[in-house]
């Protein structure tokens, strides 16, 4: 089996025993002593708390932690404003170019209306043909229709 072996079981409250020492004597020994002497010699048994230079420190350091805490915010630095100005510029860009694209679609369909008034008033289908040929070469029009099929394959 196993050669561990379970020893005396200790004390329950073995654990709590500096809590319960730091409950009983708050003040160690030594200090205790030192505050005695000082009380003794006609010195109050501790040194003030609120002398003023510590209250005078204290107020130096609240300072000094304010003046820190203002100098650390993020100011409006120049590249912010640059930023907001690039936003901006983006911004109304992008609706021009809206407007742009509203504009050239009007054209479009101006066009084809001018060219099939003009191909009605020639009747002539070589014309048109030709027309519609160029068209669909020149990109100007949807097509349907069988197109290019791209298949991406894993290496692995």
């Amino acid at each position: 089996m196993s050669d561990y072996q379970a020893g005396p079981a200790g004390r329950p409250d073995g654990s709590t025993t500096l809590i319960s020492e730091m409950m009983a004597r708050p003040l160690d020994p030594g200090y205790a002593a030192a505050a005695e002497s000082r009380q003794r010699s006609g010195l109050p048994r501790a040194t003030g708390h609120s002398s003023p230079l510590l209250v005078l420190a204290a107020v130096l350091i609240g300072g000094l932690l304010a003046t820190s805490a203002l100098a650390l915010r993020a100011p409006e630095t120049s590249a912010n404003s640059v930023k907001t100005y690039l936003v901006g510029r983006i911004e109304a860009m992008r609706a021009h170019a809206e407007g742009q694209t509203r504009l050239i679609t009007k054209l479009r369909s101006e066009i084809d209306s001018a060219q099939a008034a003009a191909l009605s008033q020639q009747s002539e289908t070589l014309l048109a043909q030709e027309l519609s040929r160029l068209e669909l070469a020149a990109g100007t029009v949807p097509v349907t229709g069988p197109g290019l099929v791209l298949t991406v394959d894993d290496a692995a």
